[in-house]
Formats: structure tokens, C-alpha cells, sequence
């Protein structure tokens, strides 16, 4: 019964979006490593796996969090970067 109301806004469109902030992110990180800014590299990392815990509370503790929720926690924590 939960699975339509899981569902309700995973699509493409919002897949695309949820998944490209955190490529974004592990690209930000790997260019600032590569110039050598420790402080910015090390921050976006830490950013990149704090944009993993809504998933980690999800599949470990089967927590219930709607993909709307997830999509704007990890928004959230994307924007907070830039």
C-alpha cells in the first residue's frame, strides 16, 4: 500500500535532478583537491557523505521518508555548498 505514495514524485525528471547533485558535488570535491584547496576539498567530502544519510536512515533503520523529503534534504544540503 506505501508503494504508490513512495512513488508519487520519483521520475526522470526528479531521478536526474536527485542524482546530479551529488555527481555535482563529488566533482566539486575532486577539482578542489586537484588544485589543492584542503579546506574546500575536505568540507564538499564531508558534504557528499552527509547527502547519503537520509538513504543510510532509510534502508538501515527502515525509517519512512517520502522521496519528496529525501529529494529536498539533499537539496538542501546541495545548496548549502554553493
Amino acid at each position: 500500500m506505501l508503494e504508490p505514495i513512495q512513488d508519487g514524485y520519483r521520475n526522470q525528471a526528479t531521478l536526474f535532478v536527485y542524482w546530479s547533485m551529488r555527481v555535482l558535488v563529488l566533482l566539486a570535491a575532486v577539482i578542489f583537491l586537484l588544485r589543492d584547496d584542503w579546506e574546500p576539498a575536505i568540507s564538499t567530502i564531508l558534504i557528499f557523505f552527509l547527502m547519503f544519510v537520509p538513504s543510510i536512515l532509510k534502508e538501515r533503520y527502515r525509517l519512512y521518508l517520502p522521496f519528496a523529503l529525501d529529494l529536498g534534504i539533499v537539496s538542501f544540503i546541495f545548496l548549502t555548498l554553493f
